[in-house]
């Protein structure tokens, strides 16, 4: 039985073969990420919201935090801002080339992201009528959903897939009439109303 030489280049081959590729998107961020500022909804803003129900208020943003006073219900306050505190993304993975159209965060005009299968990103959180924020090479970009998930009916085909949905909390912080300050997560069932300026 001969030998055969083996190249460098048939060494670079084999390399490649068997090294995992980066995954493009997945570089650059730690969770959980913090979105200040964020309201989310296409036509979410802050300002005056009502409250319709008893809703504590807490001193910090995060889960366990002491209630610093509680709003009653047709109490009026103040909505000031919030945050979006990603914990979890959601990987999305490309089985088939796409071009999408998108927004660099802070930037105007749009340009076209192209994946081709194997691409990743991070879906970050959900800005409104179908659009999320989604970390790509870098940067965040305000991009139409291309991805399929669990949830989606039999027989939709999409060019990326996702197993799971981003796992978020929206913070909201609110001022009473009285200047006393706080925090609000906007969970499910929280009766305060206002934010969607459309409605």
């Amino acid at each position: 039985m001969g030998r055969y030489p083996i190249s460098p280049a048939m060494l670079l081959a084999v390399a490649l073969l068997i090294t995992p590729p980066a995954l493009r998107g997945q570089a650059g961020l730690e969770f959980p990420l913090v979105r200040k500022g964020a309201c989310p909804g296409e036509c979410c803003t802050y300002r005056t919201w009502t409250a319709w129900a008893e809703i504590p208020v807490v001193a910090e943003r995060e889960a366990g935090s002491d209630t610093v006073f509680t709003l009653t219900e047709g109490e009026r306050i103040a909505a000031i801002t919030g945050e979006v505190h990603v914990l979890q993304p959601a990987v999305v993975v490309v089985r088939r080339p796409h071009s999408a159209l998108a927004l660099r965060t802070l930037e105007t005009g749009l340009d076209t992201l192209r994946f081709v299968p194997g691409d990743t990103a991070y879906a970050l959180d959900y800005v409104g009528e179908g659009y999320f924020n989604v970390w790509v090479d870098g940067s965040i970009w305000e991009v139409e959903a291309f991805w399929g998930t669990p949830e989606d009916p039999p027989g939709v085909e999409m060019p990326a897939w996702t197993d799971a949905d981003p796992v978020t909390e929206w913070w909201v912080k609110v001022r009473r009439l009285d200047g006393s300050e706080g925090w609000v997560e906007m969970r499910r069932g929280i009766l305060l109303d206002g934010y969607d300026a459309c409605g």
